[in-house]
């Protein structure tokens, strides 16, 4: 329980000395915090968070209002500036990188 807990910790710390502005941040289940989702938002970039079942009312929800959000996305054009513009070179790593430890 102690790695998930310094998971948890770390990930905003990370997000702090990383510029991900106009990004697209993807995080596993650990990672789907109001805090994390919010430092993201903040920082401006988009944001992917997994949602796993030990969150039933959030999945729940999302499970609830998808289609209704995907409806409006598709009537209104609605698209993210960030996504809209040319691919970018990307590379990734996880926190286990950052952090020195194995998945």
């Amino acid at each position: 329980m102690a790695d998930k807990f310094n998971e948890i910790a770390a990930i905003p710390k990370l997000l702090e000395l990383l510029d991900l502005k106009g990004s697209l941040v993807i995080i596993d289940g650990m990672g789907c915090q109001k805090e994390i989702a919010q430092a993201i938002v903040e920082g401006g970039s988009d944001y992917v968070l997994t949602v796993n079942d030990n969150q039933p009312t959030l999945r729940a929800d999302i499970l609830l209002e998808l289609p209704n959000a995907i409806r409006q996305i598709l009537a209104n054009d609605v698209h993210s500036p960030s996504l809209a513009s040319k691919p970018k070179p990307f590379s990734c790593a996880s926190l286990a990188d950052f952090l020195g430890t194995t998945h």
